[in-house]
C-alpha cells in the first residue's frame, strides 16, 4: 500500500462539478477529504463537508493479486471497484434501485502537489482534483 504514502498526513480540498443525479441538481462541491490508514493496512478515505459524506477503502487482495475499492455515502450510495494497478478501478456502483458500471482513476500526488480522482457513471463523468 505504500503507492498511497503520498496522500497522508494533512487534509486535502476537493472540488468537483457535479451533474445531475441522485435527485440533486447540477452543482459545484468543495470537501475536506483525508486519508489515512485502517486496520489490515487498509486505505481510509473520508470525504466531507456541510451537506454530504462519505468514506472509500483502499485495500490489495493477495490472493487474487488485485486491489479494491469500496465507498459509501450518507445518500446511501455504494461502490465497489477492483484494480491491477492500484490507479484505474472499475466495476459497478448503485445511486438509487439500479447497479451501474463505474470506472475510477484514482491519481497520486503529482509534480504540482495535486492529486485527482476521475469517476465515470454510464450516464456521465465527474472529475476530482485535490490540492493541499
Amino acid at each position: 500500500m505504500a503507492l498511497y504514502n503520498s496522500l497522508l498526513g494533512v487534509p486535502w480540498t476537493c472540488t468537483a462539478d457535479l451533474l445531475a443525479m441522485s435527485g440533486q441538481l447540477a452543482h459545484p462541491e468543495t470537501n475536506v477529504v483525508t486519508f489515512g490508514v485502517a486496520a489490515q493496512n487498509v486505505l481510509l478515505i473520508e470525504a466531507s463537508n456541510s451537506q454530504v459524506a462519505g468514506r472509500n477503502f483502499i485495500g490489495f487482495d493477495s490472493k487474487l493479486n488485485q486491489y479494491w475499492r469500496t465507498e459509501m455515502g450518507v445518500f446511501g450510495g455504494i461502490m465497489r471497484e477492483t484494480s491491477a494497478d492500484g490507479t484505474n478501478f472499475s466495476r459497478k456502483s448503485m445511486m438509487g434501485e439500479t447497479w451501474e458500471p463505474v470506472r475510477s482513476v484514482l491519481a497520486t500526488v503529482q509534480a504540482d502537489g495535486s492529486s485527482s480522482d476521475t469517476e465515470w457513471w454510464t450516464r456521465n463523468s465527474t472529475e476530482i482534483t485535490c490540492t493541499r
